[in-house]
């Protein structure tokens, strides 16, 4: 499930450069956190540390995003639920298919059943590389299903191209534009 990286980075080249939240505490600190007025990824990872490491590394151009990290599968459903109306929605979903909770296969096929939610873009972010799993999140409804690369700089490469494209680029029903 969980991915070991390994790499050198200049000083100082993980600055801070995204709002984020976080469902929990990691490794039982309390952490500092800056919420932003509105969620623009909702991102269900349950390794926890890649994706803050992924957050502290993001490449410029995704600065002011607001990242919401949640480890869980139910919480994810939980958060979404309770986002109310489509204007609070986040403006993608970028979901791992191993998690605890609810794996990611049945989030999606709760945000897709919902009338509220199912207009939602939904990126199924994951190392799993069995055709029959890609087609099974394509049939529940996946917008995209992006393989996780094994080096980490691929990895920030990937995830940054996946945040521009869904965030900046595309336009859907949910936000007026």
């Amino acid at each position: 499930m969980g991915r070991a990286y390994s790499c050198s980075l200049p000083r100082g080249a993980c600055k801070k450069r995204l709002y984020f939240a976080q469902e929990h505490r990691m490794l039982g600190s309390n952490l500092a956190v800056r919420v932003a007025k509105r969620v623009d990824v909702l991102w269900v990872e349950d390794d926890a540390l890649d994706g803050e490491l992924a957050l502290e590394c993001l490449p410029r151009g995704l600065e002011g995003l607001s990242v919401r990290l949640v480890s869980d599968g139910r919480k994810a459903l939980e958060w979404v639920r309770a986002c109310g109306s489509r204007s609070s929605l986040p403006l993608v979903v970028l979901l791992d298919l191993h998690l605890p909770g609810a794996d990611g296969l049945e989030v999606l096929r709760e945000i897709r059943s919902s009338p509220a939610t199912g207009l939602l873009p939904v990126v199924v972010f994951s190392s799993a590389a069995d055709p029959r799993t890609i087609e099974a999140c394509y049939r529940a409804g996946a917008n995209s299903y992006v393989l996780k690369p094994a080096s980490f700089a691929e990895y920030l490469q990937v995830l940054s191209q996946v945040v521009q494209y869904w965030v900046r680029t595309n336009h859907h029903p949910l936000l007026p534009f």
